[in-house]
């Protein structure tokens, strides 16, 4: 084989493997997302919040004058709201627990595990 034919096979291998790659993390992106029951009821409200006070910690950060104590009380305030998301968590997944078999809730244990084993 000539060197243009051997460049050519390794191209095209790595594009394959580069689609592959690609099509098995959208799927496992729409995988999450085909789930929402997975992710509990989180209070709106609190939702809403998170998401201000993280736009708000963005435009601090791109001020055209970083204010370091703003930016302290700011990430405070985010923090809290996550300890409080994270205290939930326990009445959150016994109320997905109620009432379903083992086979349910082992199916909803694998799943969470599989969707934070990024996080450990």
């Amino acid at each position: 084989m000539s060197k243009t034919n051997i460049f050519l096979s390794i191209s095209i291998l790595l594009n394959i493997f580069l689609i592959g790659y690609l099509a098995g993390t959208q799927l496992e992106h729409k995988d999450h997302h085909r789930h929402p029951e997975m992710h509990g009821p989180m209070n709106k409200e609190l939702r809403l919040e998170m998401k201000t006070k993280r736009n708000e910690l963005f435009e601090i950060v791109t001020a055209p004058e970083f204010n370091e104590a703003i930016f302290d009380t700011k990430i405070l305030e985010i923090e809290a709201l996550h300890d409080q998301v994270k205290a939930e968590m326990p009445e959150r997944l016994k109320q997905k627990v109620l009432g379903k078999t083992q086979d349910q809730r082992i199916k909803l244990i694998k799943t969470i595990k599989r969707k934070h084993r990024h996080r450990n």
